[in-house]
């Protein structure tokens, strides 16, 4: 089992600057360093240090579009005017939303946020 053994943020400055200035292998950084390969590499390959952000795209992607989510919004408005009450599968019907492929939960939720 490894041990648990903090690296200070001075062996890390030391470690970047030996593997971008001075162009050394991770091998060689490691032994001049004292710490593991691994660790090298880690520390060379920190999106957080290379000032590096990461796709804001992860996760899971939406169901329905934003051009979709307006039009449920303005049928809102007329349908409004129609019938007064009405429930998610009318706004469904009108929009063209297939049920099997669009949860009326999904629909109920763009239209609070």
């Amino acid at each position: 089992m490894a041990r648990l053994v903090r690296i200070t943020s001075e062996k890390k400055a030391y470690v970047r600057l030996l593997r971008l200035q001075q162009n050394m292998s991770f091998r060689s950084v490691a032994s001049a360093a004292g710490i593991s390969k691994s660790s090298v590499w880690r520390i060379c390959n920190n999106d957080s240090l290379r000032n590096e952000v990461k796709g804001n795209r992860a996760g899971r992607p939406d169901i329905i579009t934003e051009r979709q989510i307006r039009g449920i919004l303005r049928r809102v408005e007329k349908l409004r005017g129609t019938y007064g009450n009405f429930t998610v599968r009318t706004i469904m019907r009108h929009e063209s939303l297939d049920p099997r492929a669009v949860s009326w939960r999904t629909i109920s939720l763009s239209l609070t946020k």
